[in-house]
């Protein structure tokens, strides 16, 4: 077991570096590099985990795939890393928009997904058990409509959807019922003509 640092990238690449390759920094530090990136590229996502720990990835799709951690290459910081689609069964026309990292799935925590146009759904993560690289629907979209974003919660949490024109609604997750993958969800915000 051993704590590692994950960096995905806008354009897919994946990585797991161990913690112990950063070294602390006193306040006016330089910073150090974490990955040498292709043009334009940029990276995405960044956090920690255990080699133990599970990576949920959910594509524009509503599919779900998942990896653990020490399945992704370790490389050194200087590294792009390999391409997602390289490690998982994803389509071409498929891109992943959230990824999610777990301890363990089971019938307590919950993810929490939502879609472009306001769809939010909830599901406990034990249903994700048999996604691995093949891939399982977690969300079944609308034509048109596509995942924007998904979270582990705790099934109680409190959460806040935010349109891109800016509207923002807090509510209790509680009033979102669990539901299984193959549902489609309920309405979380009412979205006004061509907002999101």
């Amino acid at each position: 077991k051993e704590q590692m640092v994950v960096l995905i990238s806008n354009f897919g690449y994946i990585k797991r570096v161990a913690t112990s390759a950063y070294k602390s920094q006193h306040r006016g530090g330089k910073g150090s590099s974490s990955a040498t990136l292709a043009q334009d590229d940029f990276l995405n996502q960044m956090f920690t985990a255990s080699t133990h720990d599970y990576i949920l990835f959910i594509t524009n799709a509503g599919k779900a795939y998942w990896l653990k951690v020490h399945e992704i290459q370790e490389s050194s910081r200087q590294s792009r890393g390999a391409h997602i689609k390289s490690l998982l069964a994803v389509s071409d026309d498929e891109e992943i928009t959230a990824v999610v990292s777990l301890k363990e799935f089971n019938e307590k925590d919950c993810l929490l997904m939502a879609t472009a146009r306001g769809i939010v759904k909830k599901v406990t993560t034990n249903n994700f058990a048999n996604a691995k690289t093949r891939g399982i629907i977690a969300i079944k979209l609308d034509d048109g409509d596509k995942l924007v974003s998904a979270i582990l919660t705790s099934g109680k949490d409190e959460v806040m959807f935010v349109t891109r024109k800016g509207q923002a609604l807090r509510v209790s997750e509680e009033e979102v019922r669990a539901m299984g993958r193959s549902t489609r969800g309920v309405i979380g915000i009412r979205l006004s003509t061509d907002d999101a």
